[in-house]
């Protein structure tokens, strides 16, 4: 009986350390992965913060900058007329599903006088083409 104890502590042993390394392995590909994601956001947040419309339009992905008629002259006057940009990006979680990242956080914005209007939570979608993260769209929650 005894002898059986030890055996089934083995072979439980050998199991779970088989399966922590799979996971272990998973757990960091998901992380590089996800701080890919998040670095893309964290650029695209910069990028709208110094109100750098050439960079955001660069970090859009392929199907959204021709959804906006594929001019940057074209998406810079759109932000214009708006008369507001978000101004700061507060990351609240993230979610990865495939080639894709939801990352949902407080988005504030202000007018071109730096003066705040209001905060949002949102989440954006990036999705991830050929190696690189590029912001897909978004949606209020």
């Amino acid at each position: 009986m005894k002898m059986r104890y030890i055996h089934f502590r083995f072979i439980f042993f050998i199991v779970a350390v088989l399966f922590c390394t799979a996971v272990g392995f998973a757990g960091k590909n998901s992380t590089k992965i996800e701080q890919g994601a998040i670095s893309t956001f964290n650029e695209y947040a910069s990028a709208w913060k110094s109100r750098d419309i050439k960079r955001v339009w660069k970090l859009m992905s392929p199907k959204l900058r021709k959804g906006n008629e594929n001019s940057i002259e074209k998406f810079n006057a759109f932000v214009k007329s708006n008369g507001f940009y978000p101004s700061n990006f507060s990351i609240r979680r993230v979610v990865l599903n495939g080639n894709e990242a939801s990352i949902t956080a407080d988005v504030t914005y202000s007018d071109f006088s730096g003066k705040k209007m209001g905060t949002d939570l949102e989440e954006s979608i990036f999705v991830l083409i050929g190696g690189n993260w590029y912001f897909d769209r978004y949606s209020h929650k």
